[in-house]
This record gives structure tokens, C-alpha cells and sequence, in this order.
């Protein structure tokens, strides 16, 4: 199942085809006196449609594949997609430009699983540091010279011992 959209252009910047997945609908964007069918998800995103547009019309002069990134918002939807778009030249057999082929991937989800391995990371981080912050200031005030305070020396190595079992037990969460 091709889940992501497609759209043609022939060498004049004119639409050839447009396959629409997962419920996108097409536009028409007018400029000057052509009009060109670009994909677009609503028609408020016209910096989008004219970074597509534009897209095209660079790999149709210079015949180079292409890449951009965009933010698109579904209707309906409170949050922006984010989508990238490879285009292609296409060319004939005797290797005349005829259009130019553009795949539009969906990178939402894989967007949001990276912010949420980034807030991961940032919690267990902070986690980790806590106990690790106190175990180290109570050795270093240990070395010195409260290892000769027992009194002090037996209780700053409780709140040690405490520590390293706090930070032991975070790390049995992270592990199971």
C-alpha cells in the first residue's frame, strides 16, 4: 500500500498526474497567467504550495533531483505535519527531459518519536545526575578531611550509600 503522495509535472511546469494518498486533496495556484496543480493539504498553506511549486520548477531548469522539507496542517488538524519531498527529473530513453516525478513522504511520526527519545534522554539525564551530584560532593568533603570526623564521616557515608542505591534503582527501571 503506497501511503505517500505523488505528483507529475511535464517540462512546461503543467500537472501530468496527481495521485493523492491518505486523504490529501490537490489545488490550483495560479501565477500570471498559467495555472498550475500543485498538492497541497489546505489552501491556507500557500508558502507551502509555492516552496513545492518552486521545487518543480528548479528540477525542471536544471534537470538535478531535489529535495525540500515542508509544514503542512490537515484540515481538521491542530498540529502541523511535516513532510519531505523528493523530486526527480523524468526522462525519456533518449535522455530528453519530459517532467519531473515528486514523492511526498509524511515524517510526522518519525518526528515525534525523535523529540520524544530527545525528552527521554533529557529526563533520565537529570535523573541520573541527582544522585550522582550528591555522591560526589559528600566524597569529595570526605576527602577532605571529614573521613576524620566519624561522627560526620559515618553519616555522610549513609547519604552515600542511600545514593547509590537511589541511582541503582533508576537504573532497574531504565533495565526493566
Amino acid at each position: 500500500v503506497l501511503t505517500d503522495g505523488r505528483l507529475w509535472y511535464g517540462p512546461e511546469g503543467e500537472a501530468l498526474k496527481v495521485s493523492i494518498a491518505g486523504g490529501y486533496a490537490t489545488a490550483f495556484m495560479r501565477e500570471g497567467t498559467k495555472r498550475y496543480r500543485v498538492m497541497v493539504i489546505v489552501r491556507e498553506e500557500k508558502d507551502a504550495a509555492r516552496d513545492v511549486l518552486e521545487a518543480f520548477r528548479e528540477t525542471l531548469k536544471d534537470s538535478s533531483p531535489r529535495m525540500i522539507s515542508i509544514q503542512l496542517r490537515l484540515k481538521g488538524e491542530t498540529q502541523p505535519r511535516h513532510f519531505s519531498l523528493s523530486i526527480a527529473p523524468l526522462r525519456h530513453e533518449n535522455d530528453i527531459l519530459y517532467g519531473a516525478i515528486g514523492v511526498f513522504h509524511d515524517l510526522t511520526e518519525i518526528r515525534r518519536m525523535d523529540q520524544v527519545r530527545i525528552d527521554f534522554v533529557a529526563n533520565v539525564s537529570h535523573e541520573l545526575r541527582s544522585p550522582l551530584t550528591s555522591i560526589k560532593g559528600f566524597v569529595e568533603t570526605l576527602q577532605r578531611g571529614a573521613l576524620d570526623d566519624r561522627e560526620h564521616a559515618h553519616e555522610f557515608l549513609a547519604i552515600v550509600a542511600r545514593q547509590a542505591d537511589r541511582l541503582n534503582a533508576i537504573i532497574e527501571d531504565l533495565l526493566t
